[in-house]
């Protein structure tokens, strides 16, 4: 199938034309991608100093995702469709080990039990 502009429910085309990935986010991406759930669960002692910057970096991640995913089921996903997919593929682990690596000079150890207190 091919990456076209694909609308969106709504017909916008707008998302299509901002998911781009370069050549070095090609390779964290596909990095991340074949890590085991260990091999990304060690990413959780990490935490990002500037939440602002990680959280607008997420945002974009998950738009790509999501074209991703529409591309692949041929239509626009639904809510359920999204949901599942986050579930099942881990997304939000992936995105914070791909964030970790892209940005390794925005992250900081969080040294933190498992209750939560500083440790």
């Amino acid at each position: 199938m091919k990456f076209t502009n694909m609308p969106k429910e709504d017909g916008n085309t707008e998302l299509a034309g901002r998911v781009r990935w370069n050549n070095s986010d090609r390779i964290i991406a596909q990095m991340v991608n074949v890590m085991s759930d260990a091999a990304l669960e060690k990413f959780n002692m990490l935490k990002a100093d500037d939440f602002l910057h990680y959280m607008s970096e997420q945002k974009e991640w998950i738009e790509k995702e999501n074209y991703f995913l529409g591309i692949a089921l041929g239509r626009p996903p639904t809510n359920g469709d999204l949901i599942k997919d986050m579930a099942n593929r881990r997304i939000r682990e992936r995105y914070k080990a791909f964030y970790c690596i892209k940005y390794f000079d925005r992250v900081s150890s969080d040294l933190r039990d498992s209750s939560g207190r500083a440790a």
